[in-house]
């Protein structure tokens, strides 16, 4: 049994697709920590201080 060499057009695509997953991977968390990190996690509210009665 010969394996069948892929085309050069195959080959290509392949590397685009590869290319395609690998900067989902390595680009998009990076981005979320430009824009502001987690957006799914609200930020805590801050608490007033009280005012002390004289």
């Amino acid at each position: 049994m010969s394996k069948k060499e892929p085309s050069l057009d195959e080959a290509f695509n392949a590397i685009v697709e590869g290319l395609k997953i690998l900067t989902k991977v390595a680009v998009a968390p990076l981005s979320d920590a430009i824009e502001g990190g987690n957006r799914d996690k609200p930020k805590k509210e801050k608490k007033k201080p009280k005012k002390k009665k004289l």
